[in-house]
């Protein structure tokens, strides 16, 4: 019998709540940002691609099961594979299940949880947003201190089309602990892993949108378009070079005329974000 690690759930976005802008801190020096703007196109990343080691990473604590977590456990799991046993066929599955299962090899954990790891990453993307376009340390950290530019989307406009769930994260000075099923359905499971960072990730104040396959996703795959209408500001660094600002304002594709044109200053070490170009 394998051990089951993770159940592929959706999570729609109806079940969260979402701010009415979001943000992308790029940096214009980078061709593959730049296709924000020119080709209005976002990357969905895989989970083994995040800067954070932990994100994403949080373990099943598989290890913190004791012997009546296991045999409920293979109750409940006798209860959804066999809907037409009895409750004493049930038990005698858990019981069987319970003293044949190898939930207390850690050898064999480890493994399993990377095999299923590997999985999620190939089968998940996640895009990074912010509500905050005015975060001096997302300015230095992903606009390359203040030389690139902050693009902002209409929410209601931009996600249903390219992501089927998503949400803001919640961040700790631990990471929640995250148990096997049934303690923790696999929803709580995906929702603890995805939208659950340490608190030195906190000043990103990050929103996520998040798509699942059963299938790996090819690196193109991992693309999508938002549509022209989803596109409302585009937010120039005040450290921006003029020959990048010059680039970036005249790569921007006619059916994005309508984009607001802005661009951030520095003021008493706040960021401030006025109107630059009348459109």
């Amino acid at each position: 019998m394998d051990l089951e690690i993770s159940k592929p759930e959706i999570i729609s976005l109806r079940d969260f709540e979402m701010p009415p802008m979001v943000y992308k801190y790029r940096d214009w020096n980078n061709d593959s940002h730049k296709k924000i703007i020119t080709q209005r196109e976002v990357y969905f990343a895989a989970p083994n691609q995040f800067e954070d080691e932990l994100d994403c990473k949080n373990p099943t604590r598989w290890d913190l099961l004791t012997e009546e977590d296991i045999l409920n456990k293979f109750y409940r799991d006798s209860q959804y594979k066999n809907p037409q046993y009895t409750i004493e066929q049930h038990m005698e599955y858990a019981i069987y299940w319970s003293n044949n299962t190898q939930v207390r090899n850690k050898d064999f954990i480890a493994q399993m949880q990377q095999e299923s790891f590997n999985q999620y990453c190939e089968r998940t993307g996640v895009l990074s947003l912010t509500e905050y376009p005015c975060e001096t340390r997302m300015w230095e950290k992903y606009s390359s201190m203040y030389t690139g530019f902050c693009i902002g989307f209409d929410t209601k406009l931009m996600l249903p089309q390219i992501c089927n769930s998503g949400g803001k994260v919640i961040y700790h000075d631990e990471l929640p602990i995250i148990h096997p099923f049934p303690k923790h359905s696999y929803i709580n499971q995906a929702l603890l892993q995805v939208f659950n960072k340490h608190n030195k990730w906190s000043f990103e104040k990050e929103y996520r949108a998040f798509k699942f396959r059963l299938n790996p996703f090819t690196k193109a795959e991992r693309i999508s378009v938002i549509h022209p209408d989803a596109v409302k500001e585009i937010i120039l660094g005040f450290k921006i070079s003029k020959e990048n600002e010059d680039s970036l304002l005249s790569s921007i594709p006619s059916e994005l005329n309508h984009v607001k044109i802005k661009k951030a200053f520095l003021q008493n070490d706040r960021v401030v974000v006025e109107n630059y170009l009348k459109n």
